[in-house]
């Protein structure tokens, strides 16, 4: 009992500390398990924005495929309100035998697209048709002719955004060749645009390379 007496008040003082120790060490263990709750929403989040970020790049973008006399024929991705001159920098510019004079660099294009730019030669073939009388349609006889056909905007069945890639058409004339269309059921042939106002001799021979009528 002596003994008890004289350490009381040291054995007093080491029960407190013991106490402190234990509070001190819960309380680690609670923050700590906190920090690790609270990891998890926000790598959730982090993942959720990505996926969103992701998801809106692939919205914002199109894909068309860019032929004829460039440097580097093929599929190219591009920025949704792209125009044609942005298609052919991506594919490498104009080759030395693109005819340069009768694109409208300045049209959109849309997703899917076929953006061909013609040859001199295909357009002095196309001209030559036209003055034979058959509306610049006339099949050569190499293969190059039918490929170039092949390409064509068909005015009979074209929609707007189409005709609006052709050498001189923007929106306004677009939706007269349109209203024309259904008015009249379907083009005979491109000197059938000349019925439209703004379009003359000089429009309808730049659209010879790049439109049909089917």
């Amino acid at each position: 009992m002596e003994l008890l007496e004289r350490y009381k008040k040291q054995i007093l003082i080491g029960i407190i500390v013991v106490i402190c120790l234990l509070g001190i060490v819960e309380r680690l263990g609670l923050f700590q398990s906190n920090n690790s709750l609270d990891t998890h929403p926000q790598n959730d989040l982090s993942a959720a924005k990505k996926a969103a970020v992701h998801q809106n790049s692939q919205e914002a973008t199109i894909a068309v495929y860019v032929s004829g006399e460039v440097k580097r024929p093929g599929v190219y991705v591009l920025p949704k309100a792209s125009r044609v001159g942005d298609a052919l920098a991506l594919a490498g510019g104009f080759s030395s035998s693109a005819c340069t004079n009768e694109i409208n660099l300045a049209a959109k294009i849309k997703d899917g697209q076929q953006v061909n730019f013609p040859s001199k030669k295909e357009m002095r073939d196309a001209s030559q048709g036209s003055a034979n009388g058959d509306g610049g349609e006339s099949n050569s006889s190499g293969t190059g002719g039918q490929s170039s056909e092949s390409s064509k905007v068909n005015i009979n069945t074209a929609n707007q955004s189409e005709l609006e890639t052709l050498t001189g058409i923007g929106p306004a004339t677009a939706q007269k060749i349109i209203a024309y269309r259904n008015q009249h059921n379907k083009f005979t042939s491109l000197n059938d645009l000349k019925n439209i106002s703004g379009i003359g001799d000089k429009k309808v021979e730049a659209l010879l390379g790049e439109a049909t009528v089917q």
